[in-house]
Formats: C-alpha cells, structure tokens, sequence
C-alpha cells in the first residue's frame, strides 16, 4: 500500500521542483519528507480502519471475521 500511494508523491515532488531556482539543494530533503509523511500517513489510516472494525465488532458483540469484509469492502464497511 505504501509504495503505490509514494509514486503520486515523488511525481508531486519532481512537478514542484520546477518552482524552484537552478540552486536548490533541498529537494532529497524534500522527498525524504513526502515518503516519510506518506508512510505515517498509511500507516495512521490503518490504525483508524482496524480501531473502527474492532469497536463495530465490539459492539455488536460478534467476532471480527464476521464484521470485516476483506479488500475494498473494508473500506465501506468503516466509512459507511
């Protein structure tokens, strides 16, 4: 998941380098950043699907594989 959501990042990255003057020298800085962020940012995501999975399957007091769907489905059932 991680490495298919960092290409649009380092396209971004690439895309707003052309702002910059000929000397910058920040721009590996700048893209360490993206893929940092980019990661903390997936792995945030996870915590929030499986925390609302987890309460669901809680509260309705059934197990999660019950609860869950797998793939795309997952995605429905926590933003629903």
């Amino acid at each position: 998941q991680i490495i298919f959501s960092l290409s649009p990042g380092m396209g971004t990255c690439i895309a707003l380098a052309s702002y910059h003057e000929r000397g910058y020298r920040k721009l590996a800085q700048d893209c360490a950043l993206v893929a940092v962020l980019n990661s903390a940012f997936s792995i945030f995501g996870g915590f929030v699907v499986f925390s609302v999975v987890g309460n669901l399957s809680h509260t309705l007091g059934k197990p999660i594989e019950e609860v869950a769907a797998s793939g795309e489905g997952l995605a429905f059932i926590v933003f629903a």
